[in-house]
């Protein structure tokens, strides 16, 4: 039996106790985790006097899943949005695909897709018409009607997204995230809103992803063990790199 490594924040915070990790055998490919795809050093982020990313480190290797864990108010979306480019950071660096995200956004917006909380759709454009507007503005191939099937969208593709209940909304915003087969994903509380079937099929199309080699960073208030291995690790035999997560202690 493998464990899930856990990282805590720096050197200064609690450390997180490793949970044990249920998968068919040990990860398939230890090499690729030596090909740093997503890190952060010395990473720190404020609003005004309120400092919200308190300097925490992490790496994330080719073909692995990340998993930032903590309640509302903990600075996982602050710390993904500093990932993703969208945010500066007070402090520190951060580096996606070996550039820095927001000074250098064209090198990595092909090759990254991001699932926000609210994507703020348009209510008036059609799910379809959205996707193919995304696709076009991404200025990188997909293929829209897949990206809907495997969403499980593909029969709503006419329809309004104003019309949309809040777990289609949320099945879209993935659909868009994954529309171009990115390299790297950030999801950020993928399963908000979801019902119990949906939740499923949402880590169903992340390990599809991951099998590919893609990379996957989320946030979540979930534990990992308790959400991820049993819904991703032991409905199929998926060669993880390694899965891990951090509570981040550090951030609040």
């Amino acid at each position: 039996m493998t464990d899930v490594i856990a990282e805590s924040c720096d050197a200064t915070s609690p450390p997180v106790t490793p949970r044990p990790y249920p998968g068919p055998g040990p990860p398939a490919s230890i090499a690729a985790m030596t090909t740093t795809v997503i890190q952060a050093q010395g990473l720190r982020c404020r609003y005004g006097d309120f400092e919200a990313v308190r300097g925490i480190d992490l790496r994330v290797g080719a073909g692995e899943l990340f998993a930032l864990l903590g309640t509302n108010g903990a600075g996982k979306t602050t710390t993904m949005e500093a990932l993703e480019g969208l945010r500066a950071p007070s402090a520190g660096t951060v580096r996606v695909l070996g550039h820095d995200p927001g000074a250098e956004r064209r090198a990595v917006r092909s090759r990254v897709g991001i699932m926000l909380q609210d994507s703020g759709f348009v209510a008036e454009l059609s799910v379809v018409e959205t996707l193919d507007l995304w696709r076009r503005l991404r200025g990188r191939g997909g293929d829209v009607a897949m990206a809907l099937d495997r969403v499980e969208l593909g029969h709503r593709r006419d329809v309004a997204v104003g019309q949309l209940s809040g777990g289609e909304r949320r099945r879209l915003d993935l659909a868009l995230a994954v529309l171009s087969r990115p390299d790297v994903l950030f999801l950020d509380e993928p399963t908000t809103g979801l019902d119990p079937e949906s939740r499923h099929h949402t880590w169903d199309v992340v390990r599809e992803l991951l099998a590919d080699g893609a990379s996957v960073l989320l946030t979540t208030h979930y534990p990992l063990h308790g959400l991820l291995a049993q819904h991703a690790v032991t409905r199929g035999n998926v060669p993880y790199a390694a899965i891990r997560y951090t509570s981040m202690p550090c951030l609040v």
